[in-house]
């Protein structure tokens, strides 16, 4: 019975080299799959526990391209505490784990350079959450199933919430920033919005007071005119009621012509 450093070499093309107890891996080693696949680190009772880095096989045509890999916690053969995993396709997550599923508080960064951080539920965001996007927009609040339903309103939502306190002590400060960055977007568009609306409305008014203005009536206008002629007889009158006033004359001037030719016969 193996006890102490030592070395298995398997039909099957796996192999493990470190420390044993009692016949099976215990302490630190590798494991080497028959598939390329790597596990250096702690093993209890022959399974990965402890701290420890899962590697997948480098592809055989580009051995330096980057690979599926996990360094973290394990528990009995599962990923269960912390660790960052990262793809081959550069994506990563940061944080806890929970028997080899993405469980509580943890950081997914997207290569796009999209981040988000917070809850998760058996694999899938689920609870608060903030994500950045890469454009600087961000947005905090409830996340359902992978899906953004509702956004935080205030910071007591956020303290209120059963999980608050599972999230790391940085966490609040960016929600509160991210807050911050909501209303100021929001009153920007409001004044947007205004700037818009005020000259397209203020031509508006001026239009319908223009159109509201009265209109000329010409039967007023005339009756104007005459009442101005009659009180200012006499006086330097404009056209319209200089006009009536040499009517009048041209009839009084008649009238004396008639009656001193009656006088003449």
């Amino acid at each position: 019975m193996r006890h102490g450093n030592g070395s298995d070499f398997f039909s099957n093309g796996d192999s493990f080299v470190g420390q044993y107890y009692l016949g099976k891996p215990e302490g630190y080693g590798m494991y080497k799959w028959e598939n390329g696949n790597t596990y250096t680190g702690h093993f209890k009772q022959g399974l990965k526990h402890g701290k420890g880095k899962w590697k997948k096989r480098p592809d055989q045509e580009n051995k330096s391209a980057p690979t599926n890999n996990y360094e973290g916690d394990y528990y009995f053969d599962k990923k269960h505490g912390t660790g960052v995993f990262q793809w081959a396709s550069g994506n990563e997550y940061k944080g806890s784990y929970e028997y080899d599923e993405r469980q509580g508080y943890g950081e997914m960064m997207w290569t796009d350079g999209s981040i988000y951080k917070g809850m998760w539920n058996h694999g899938i965001q689920h609870g608060i959450g903030l994500m950045l996007f890469p454009d600087g927009i961000k947005k905090s609040g409830f996340f359902d199933r992978n899906i953004f339903r509702e956004a935080l309103q205030t910071i007591e939502e956020f303290d209120e919430d059963e999980t608050s306190s599972r999230f790391p002590p940085e966490f609040r400060d960016q929600v509160l920033e991210c807050l911050r960055q909501e209303q100021e977007l929001a009153e920007e568009q409001q004044k947007q919005v205004a700037e818009i609306q005020e000259p397209y409305l203020d031509e508006e008014f001026k239009q319908a007071d223009k159109e509201d203005n009265p209109q000329p009536n010409p039967y007023a206008e005339g009756q104007t005119q005459e009442m101005g002629a009659v009180a200012k007889t006499g006086q330097e009158l404009s056209y319209p009621e200089a006009a009536i006033v040499s009517e009048a004359e041209q009839v009084q001037a008649s009238q004396r012509e008639a009656s001193k030719k009656s006088k003449r016969d």
